[in-house]
């Protein structure tokens, strides 16, 4: 559910962009005070369930990362 919440969030002010950026100029200020809106209680909502979740997040293994099989320079990246 938080992962819907959390695309949601993201993708509301880029509709509400292009929505303003296509409405007639008296609307378009109401339009996007009303997505910024939107994305403001998104993001209210997604913090307000992490917060009754027990505040955990999922974790990465580093030594998963460090011992990785892939090796990285500025140039190139290669996988053994």
């Amino acid at each position: 559910m938080m992962e819907k919440i959390a695309l949601t969030t993201l993708l509301v002010p880029f509709i509400g962009a292009l929505l303003t950026a296509c409405s007639p100029k008296p609307m378009a200020k109401n339009i996007c005070s009303l997505f910024a809106l939107f994305a403001t209680l998104g993001t209210v909502v997604l913090g307000w369930q992490f917060l009754a979740g027990g505040k955990t997040a999922p974790l990465t293994r580093w030594s998963a990362i460090t011992e990785s099989r892939c090796s990285a320079s500025p140039l190139t990246v290669s996988v053994r």
